[in-house]
């Protein structure tokens, strides 16, 4: 069902939690795990060290998917990584596009706060600009999240309270002035053990 898995991370807490389930979902499908870090050019991140620019942004995103990259290993999962600048949404649908990504993968926030009002929300925007699925998921739930997902799509008792993920896309094919397919208040409920 799922080949190819786009996780973008920016190595905050709430992505470096939703990893485990990535790679839950790749192992589950024997799919790879395209790792994209976005340095994000609308910020300033040129530095001079010893008289050579060095993009910092560039350099830490090599740093973050150089340890995700660690853990997908121990798990047996394959992984691409890549680090590119760029506007992060816009950057993560055309990954999408241009390696034929069949899910991405995104936490729920990142930011908070006044820089999630000011600035919105990366994966909102991903979500709503996507041709493929896009789940997300809730980062600060209690407990471990587990994939497969127990229910047929629908919670049972023990797991309405629980955490849950959301999908959204476009569909393949239909560009232009197409609507978007998105899953408005339909949530994927995640097992908890």
């Amino acid at each position: 069902m799922y080949d190819r898995i786009l996780f973008p991370t920016d190595g905050s807490d709430g992505a470096t939690r939703v990893l485990d389930h990535v790679l839950d979902i790749a192992s589950a499908h024997g799919a790879t795990v395209h790792l994209l870090n976005v340095a994000d050019t609308t910020r300033d991140s040129l530095v001079r060290i010893r008289g050579e620019v060095v993009d910092v942004l560039e350099q830490e995103g090599e740093d973050v998917l150089e340890d995700v990259t660690e853990r997908a290993g121990a798990r047996g999962v394959e992984t691409v990584s890549t680090v590119v600048q760029g506007e992060p949404y816009r950057t993560i649908v055309e990954y999408a596009d241009e390696y034929d990504i069949d899910l991405i993968v995104m936490p729920t926030h990142g930011r908070s706060g006044l820089e999630r009002l000011l600035l919105g929300s990366t994966t909102e925007r991903v979500v709503r600009r996507a041709e493929v699925p896009v789940l997300t998921v809730r980062p600060d739930a209690d407990g471990p999240l587990r994939y497969p997902y127990r229910g047929g799509g629908r919670p049972d008792r023990r797991q309405r309270g629980g955490q849950r993920g959301a999908l959204g896309g476009r569909r393949r094919g239909h560009r232009g002035g197409s609507r978007p397919v998105r899953a408005v208040g339909h949530h994927l409920p995640v097992a908890r053990h």
